[in-house]
């Protein structure tokens, strides 16, 4: 009966062991830099309101296999307009999350009558390599958040407010819904 409950011990603190354990930092080579790796989901043009109460953020965690960055961001931007977005690898290992603007097709750029702020809301995702040194978002080139890699905790970045675009950045965007 005492090896039974011996040997018992043993496996059950071995399965608790295992999943309480503090994990080993990522390796350096354990994950490629990202190709298409970006998962996004995007509302669209929408009426935004008031720019102020749209707060967004940076965050990146370390996992096994390198560094998840998640990200959400609200691009105030003209109704003839729509964005696009990557993950791009820069020289000192530093990662850029760029979310441009370009023209819009006819069916999807908005009404001439303009009566509100027009904006779009970009919540995504991607894997990085561990030995990363910052990962920045950008709106049209310009850095609006930045994360410089610290050890494996956890980093958040606060981005306050909508995010205006540089053709945006004396005038409102307006769009009127159909």
């Amino acid at each position: 009966m005492l090896i039974a409950t011996v040997l018992t011990a043993l496996v059950v603190g071995g399965v608790v062991g295992a999943f309480v354990a503090p994990q080993p930092a990522p390796s350096a080579d354990s994950v490629s830099p990202p190709s298409d790796g970006l998962v996004v989901s995007s509302t669209g043009q929408y009426c935004l309101g008031n720019t102020s109460e749209y707060d967004g953020w940076l965050y990146t965690t370390a996992d096994e296999r390198g560094y998840d960055v998640s990200f959400n961001v609200t691009v105030v931007h003209g109704t003839e307009t729509s964005l696009n977005w990557s993950v791009d690898s820069m020289p000192n290992d530093e990662y850029v999350i760029n979310l441009r603007t370009q023209s819009a097709s006819p069916e999807t750029s908005g009404s001439a009558e303009p009566d509100c702020t027009v904006g779009t809301t970009v919540v995504g995702t991607t894997k990085i390599p561990a030995n990363y040194t910052t990962v920045r978002v950008a709106v049209d080139g310009r850095t609006i958040a930045t994360v410089d890699r610290d050890g494996t905790l956890p980093e958040l970045q606060e981005i306050e407010t909508a995010v205006s675009t540089a053709s945006e950045t004396n005038t409102s965007s307006t769009y009127k819904p159909p």
